[in-house]
């Protein structure tokens, strides 16, 4: 099963990456005290995006007609019209 992204969780996930690398460079100079932020930005990223995948996934799960790439019995055309 795929879970298409949306543009706001490639936003979020770009966020927790982007916070990581900048709060790992800050510590190195500034101390972990000082970067602090950055990595709860970073884990706030992450837990936001994990919440919304496992949601979207058991949203699919209930609902299987709505999965992209299947489609449903009624809507294919199965004789053609002369």
């Amino acid at each position: 099963m795929q879970i298409r992204l949306t543009f706001f969780d490639v936003v979020l996930f770009a966020i927790m990456i982007i916070g990581f690398v900048i709060g790992i460079h800050q510590s190195i100079y500034y101390g972990v005290a000082n970067s602090y932020w950055l990595f709860m930005l970073s884990s706030l990223a992450f837990l936001w995006l994990n919440q919304r995948m496992r949601n979207k996934k058991e949203e699919m799960e209930k609902n299987p007609e709505n999965q992209p790439g299947k489609t449903s019995p009624g809507k294919t055309k199965s004789a053609k019209r002369k």
